[in-house]
């Protein structure tokens, strides 16, 4: 589907929800939230803590947008300064720790991270319930602290999927045809993704089925619209969701591989009709992100905040790096 039925349809979903047209943002300013630099996950050496991968930053260029640093160790103030200026927020993927056991409860409780893309939540919540308009993107680790967020459980989340460096095909449920998300797909994607493994898996972690509808929160705020298998088949698990009331979408697999990472230890595919398929996700997101009127105050503001502030590294597994103290 091209960028510009893509906006079509977006348009019109605008206009059913009143939005201002004409107040539309050309460019939206996405804020990615960093994450913890665990040594273990990366070969870089460097006294920096906290980590970006570049692939995010060049995917959001290539729906429209500018990429945005969030810093996940910012206290909830400064976290309030940032969010008023940026249009949409990305919650990436990764392997950061989601909840951590209380030593003497006993009992998951969230980790710092969570913490702060909780604060985010919590604005962006705050926000579109009066009137405004603020999308938020998740995608694999991110797929998973949104709904663990949402959810209230923190033993939402099991491990053991085993899900990783495959290509998997999409089963739709009911909700993915009347969905804001894969409306913007023509029927011969839809057909493409339930029939061609190209959906990019790399987790441990899942969300089951049952365990998604067992939750309320998750059945009165979300809507499963579509799962998919582990490798083996064994395993089913949700892979894409979209919020009832709220602009918020995930999916626990890796739009941003086929077109943005060429890395050979990353086996994706990269064939044209995957990569046109994968890049209306993002296309669909940075669209979503053109309604909100939040703005930085000039262009030293913006530079300020600007991802490419950060130190330059490389891993070799995983490609080229945005590194922060």
């Amino acid at each position: 589907m091209s960028r510009l039925l893509v906006l079509v349809v977006v348009l019109f979903f605008a206009m059913i929800k009143g939005r201002n047209l004409s107040m539309m943002k050309e460019v939206p300013r996405i804020g990615i939230l960093s994450k913890p630099l665990v040594e273990e996950h990366y070969s870089v050496k460097t006294n920096r803590t906290q980590v970006v991968e570049e692939k995010y930053s060049r995917y959001i260029e290539g729906g429209g947008a500018k990429p945005i640093y969030i810093n996940y160790n910012s206290s909830d103030d400064d976290l309030r300064t940032i969010f008023k200026k940026i249009n949409g927020l990305l919650l990436i993927g990764g392997g950061t720790d989601l909840t951590k056991r209380n030593p003497i409860t006993g009992k998951e409780e969230l980790t710092l991270f969570s913490k702060k893309a909780k604060v985010l939540l919590d604005l962006a919540v705050e926000e579109n319930d009066n009137g405004g308009y603020f999308p938020i993107w998740g995608t694999c680790q991110g797929f998973e602290v949104l709904l663990l967020l949402i959810s209230e459980d923190n033993s939402l989340l099991k491990p053991g999927c085993n899900c990783f460096k495959y290509n998997a095909i999409l089963y739709f449920t009911k909700y993915q045809l009347h969905s804001r998300l894969y409306s913007n797909f023509s029927s011969e994607q839809i057909h493409d993704l339930a029939s061609v493994p190209m959906t990019y898996n790399s987790h441990d972690y899942s969300v089951m089925v049952p365990d998604f509808y067992k939750n309320e929160n998750l059945r009165q705020k979300m809507r499963i619209l579509s799962t998919s298998r582990s490798m083996n088949g064994s395993l089913g698990f949700v892979s894409s969701v979209e919020a009832i009331k709220y602009p918020f979408y995930a999916v626990q697999f890796h739009p941003e591989k086929n077109g943005y990472d060429f890395n050979p230890y990353v086996p994706s595919t990269h064939s044209v009709m995957s990569i046109q398929v994968m890049q209306v996700y993002i296309n669909f997101f940075v669209n979503e992100a053109r309604f909100n009127n939040h703005s930085f105050i000039n262009e030293e503001d913006e530079a300020n905040n600007s991802l490419y502030n950060g130190e330059i590294g490389f891993d070799s597994y995983i490609g080229a790096l945005y590194l922060f103290a």
